[in-house]
């Protein structure tokens, strides 16, 4: 076929033909079998770019797959497999998602159910002897935790330490990631026996839930539940209820 040919048939399959032309160039393929041969091979070939093309946008739509761009066109087969990922990937995550999670997984997602940070005391202390716990409690309150442990451990160094002091270095440990520090001041805070006691108890055993030791954490929460009187009774109950679910 010459290109004189080609491009005429381009340009009437093309619709880019005027009307006058059109009509004769389709009294020629009428009269002329072989040009009308030459015009359906042209046609069939433009299909097949139209088809490639389209099968290529549902590629690049299902998965941003590395195509071979050498002017080829994507084969069915690479949309196929793009599709058999993509539901494997689906099923993937639906197994995440439905498969019964953990016993770690569950303490873990109790732990962040019940966890109740502490805002601090409320304004100034009032007194001149409490000026270095107002200014502790002001790196606590702006969440500057590893300021605030140095200045609480300075007043916690002090034999007659409150549980105040202790309460709160034992937060700043706890919400800074150090767990096992933060319960040993807890435990020393519940020993003193004074005003911070109860809360003690009551992060002693979310700190137990934290580090995933449900034994620990049933004993803790049993005491405080066996004290209607205790101000995480009903905290505690709930805890232990959910407790007894975990697997």
């Amino acid at each position: 076929m010459n290109p004189e040919l080609l491009e005429r048939i381009e340009t009437y399959l093309l619709g880019q033909m005027e009307e006058a032309e059109t009509q004769s160039f389709e009294s020629e393929i009428a009269d002329n079998e072989q040009l009308a041969m030459e015009v359906e091979q042209v046609k069939s070939l433009f299909t097949g770019i139209e088809a490639s093309a389209i099968r290529e946008r549902v590629g690049e739509l299902i998965a941003a797959e590395e195509t071979q761009k050498q002017g080829k066109s994507i084969r069915f087969r690479s949309v196929f497999a793009i599709g058999f990922a993509v539901a494997a990937a689906v099923a993937v995550l639906l197994a995440v998602f439905l498969w019964p999670k953990t016993e770690a997984q569950q303490l873990d997602a109790l732990y962040a159910e019940f966890k109740t940070p502490d805002p601090g005391l409320p304004g100034k202390m009032g007194s001149s002897n409490n000026y270095a716990l107002d200014d502790a409690m002001v790196d606590y309150k702006q969440g500057n935790w590893e300021v605030a442990i140095s200045k609480f451990e300075t007043l916690a160094n002090d034999e007659s330490a409150s549980d105040t002091v202790l309460y709160y270095l034992a937060m700043c440990f706890a919400e800074s990631g150090r767990d096992a520090e933060a319960i040993d001041y807890l435990k020393r805070a519940e020993n003193l026996g004074g005003e911070y006691q109860q809360k003690a108890e009551w992060q002693h055993a979310l700190m137990d839930l934290k580090r995933n030791e449900p034994v620990q954490v049933r004993y803790s929460l049993q005491r405080i539940a066996s004290n209607p009187e205790h101000p995480y009774y009903h905290e505690s109950v709930h805890l232990l209820e959910k407790l007894n679910l975990v697997e």
